[in-house]
């Protein structure tokens, strides 16, 4: 066997490894239907900026409740469409849904920063639980959620929502996300790991207690991170706090984007900062996944050997995709163009990073 095939052979054991861990804990990782009974109110804080296609369904999942939140607070953050009127009808007809208008964005914060930190300033309980509008949720979610918060007395959970793809485009780039996570982080390390290094969270939903919150110094202490959500997190475990990090499974879901170009853009936002890593450092583990994952596919022709590795590669997406509920089979067959789409975000990511030129729903981030 060549030193080549040695050394991607251990990197792609290591992702088979990670996932198979991921996936004998998955009963733990899982937001799940819980029937326990619990008694603590807490505020769902919601900020929204143009989300008239996505309003009404988060609302109307959340009033759908068995254990419904004490408040709902939705901040409009400046809406240029008909976000502010679709939440003035329901803070109209249900007594616990309020509707904010946001403050004009300072110079030094970003958007969603800013507005979710007028969000807890606004909140009244002492749970806080940041959803997305794009977030839609089966009944039991929240009364699941919030048993598992309290059962491993947690500080912060967070959940990686089950992603609904619409088409090709889509599938092309949203399953990295769940791949990255599940292939590279034993996620029952977050809680059981005192290491910094073991963190991962998601803004689409996500519960902190309230004095934990203001203790790390809430949204106000990374108004102008882009991935404010893993910020938060170190910031909590580096405090000593506990964390939890879930997956969505058949209760918590998100339609994270319409179409290949948003999707590119989305990642392309937050891929290289996630990693908190010096830029040729982070290209130099980039390369090293993609090569991995597609030389394989390549050198088989010439040398047998690499079916071992392929099948080692099947298993992993086989892994990874079940507990995502996305299509193995789709994921399988579209495998070697997802990596070189990963390579691509990759690069872009760095490169506009470092220009100052990413933006988001009409603002400029970096």
């Amino acid at each position: 066997m060549d030193v080549l095939y040695i050394i991607s052979i251990t990197i792609v054991a290591v992702f088979l490894i990670v996932s198979l861990t991921n996936l004998i804990a998955a009963r733990s990782i899982m937001v799940t239907a819980d029937n326990t009974d619990i008694n603590q109110n807490y505020s769902v804080l919601i900020p929204a900026r143009n989300e008239e296609n996505n309003i009404r369904k988060i609302l109307d999942s959340i009033l759908n409740q068995t254990f419904p939140p004490f408040e709902v607070i939705v901040l409009d953050d400046n809406s240029t469409d008909l976000t502010n009127e679709l939440v003035r009808e329901y803070s109209n007809r249900y007594s616990n849904i309020q509707l904010v208008r946001g403050e004009p964005l300072p110079s030094n914060w970003l958007g969603k920063n800013w507005a979710c930190h007028q969000l807890a300033n606004k909140a009244t309980t002492d749970y806080l639980m940041f959803v997305d509008s794009d977030v839609t949720l089966n009944k039991n979610a929240f009364k699941s959620l919030l048993n598992k918060f309290l059962k491993q007395n947690a500080d912060l959970l967070s959940v990686f929502p089950t992603q609904k793809l619409k088409g090709l485009g889509d599938a092309l780039v949203v399953p990295l996300m769940n791949w990255i996570l599940l292939s590279l982080l034993p996620l029952q390390l977050v809680y059981k790991s005192k290491n910094k290094s073991f963190v991962a969270a998601n803004g689409q939903l996500l519960l902190i207690k309230k004095n934990v919150y203001n203790q790390i110094g809430g949204h106000a202490e990374v108004k102008y991170e882009v991935v404010e959500d893993m910020e938060i997190a170190r910031r909590a475990k580096g405090s000593g706090f506990k964390l939890v990090t879930l997956l969505g499974g058949n209760n918590v879901f998100c339609t994270m984007y319409d179409g290949f170009i948003k999707a590119i853009n989305g990642y392309t936002k937050n891929f290289y900062l996630g990693f908190k890593t010096p830029k040729f450092a982070f290209i130099f583990f980039v390369l090293v996944i993609v090569v991995s994952m597609i030389y394989p596919f390549i050198a088989v022709w010439f040398k047998s050997d690499y079916l071992f590795h392929i099948v080692l590669i099947i298993i992993n997406r086989i892994i990874v995709s079940s507990l995502s509920n996305q299509s193995i089979f789709m994921n399988i067959l579209l495998h070697p163009l997802q990596f070189v789409v990963m390579l691509f975000v990759g690069l872009t990511s760095v490169i506009k990073t470092h220009s100052g030129t990413i933006e988001w729903k009409g603002r400029n981030i970096v």
